[in-house]
């Protein structure tokens, strides 16, 4: 009888599994990334934290369409932002890829912007790892493998306030940026 229960709820939650257009901006469902043997990988506990930098504030916002900026610290984003204290440290994970090139950009950066003055910030993301359930899960081939990013970042001098996240990367002569309306609160 318990299995019947068991087979019905999983059939339940595959079918709340919406497929993600490789070129909509969608971020993948903190549910189907479970389904789909996706969760974002660890970086290693040992790597030292990116420190943010002052950076310019308008690189201009041409956007990736297929990234998500997905958690910090496992805290997955919801609509609001995630706490953080001021000198301390977080993780950072998402994924970013080209799917109209077929590439995975090198060289991303994480941007934090403020809210309250016109200043940004950047660091460097310097862990790639594989993300095994994406490619499947965008209908993208095997080339989009290793498209994650984790990265642990020091918020050390930055103030108490909200700051708007993104990933940026530069090709060529522009910057292209992921922007999801990812917010990080520094609270004293």
């Amino acid at each position: 009888m318990r299995l019947p229960m068991i087979v019905a709820s999983m059939l339940l939650a595959l079918a709340a599994c919406k497929p993600v257009d490789p070129g909509a901006d969608t971020p993948m469902p903190v549910d189907a990334q479970a389904a789909a043997g996706n969760a974002p990988a660890k970086q290693d506990a040992a790597v030292p934290a990116a420190k943010m930098q002052p950076a310019v504030l308008d690189i201009g916002h041409e956007t990736f369409p297929t990234c998500n900026i997905e958690a910090i610290d496992d805290q997955h984003f919801s609509g609001s932002a995630i706490a953080a204290k001021p000198d301390g440290e977080f993780t950072l994970t998402g994924y970013l890829l080209d799917a109209e090139t077929r590439t995975i950009p090198g060289q991303l950066r994480l941007r934090l912007v403020s809210f309250a003055d016109p200043q940004a910030w950047e660091a460097p993301i310097d862990g790639r790892v594989d993300r095994p359930g994406l490619p499947e899960y965008l209908h993208l081939g095997a080339w989009a493998l290793r498209s994650g990013f984790v990265q642990k970042v020091s918020l050390s001098g930055l103030a108490p306030g909200r700051y708007r996240l993104e990933v940026s990367v530069v090709q060529g002569d522009k910057a292209r940026i992921c922007d999801q309306g990812r917010e990080l609160a520094i609270t004293p």
